[in-house]
């Protein structure tokens, strides 16, 4: 008696999984722009965080100066004068402000009064 009900109830389970297999492939579909598959090769993470870079301000993060030479911080890269960050040339580096050519364009990022100290050898 106990097999009576066995088909109708293993069918009934198995359209169950059929849904919710569906439904996960849906939810797994709208995550997907926001999820990064850790197993995709490292060119394709590098060529999209390349890009959104690209778009980025330049922001001068901390300079650094002594007698002989000069470095900054820009955008988490530290540069001497004549390197390229995020398509800016570096000009010159003094010890509250870096000036840059960008596109033709001549700028300078300045480091806020705050910031400056003193570095003690």
């Amino acid at each position: 008696m106990g097999f009576k009900y066995a088909a109708p109830l293993f069918l009934l389970c198995l359209a169950g999984v059929n849904v919710a297999s569906v439904n996960a492939n849906t939810a797994n579909d709208n995550m997907e722009s926001a999820l990064v598959d850790p197993t995709r090769p490292l060119h394709a993470v590098v060529a999209k965080a390349n890009a959104a870079e690209e778009n980025r301000p330049l922001q001068l993060q901390a300079v650094y100066t002594d007698s002989t030479r000069a470095r900054a911080v820009i955008n988490g890269k530290t540069v001497v004068v004549g390197d390229v960050v995020e398509q800016a040339k570096i000009l010159a580096i003094q010890p509250d402000k870096v000036i840059y050519l960008k596109n033709g364009v001549k700028g300078e990022l300045v480091l806020l009064p705050a910031v400056l100290r003193a570095v003690e050898d």
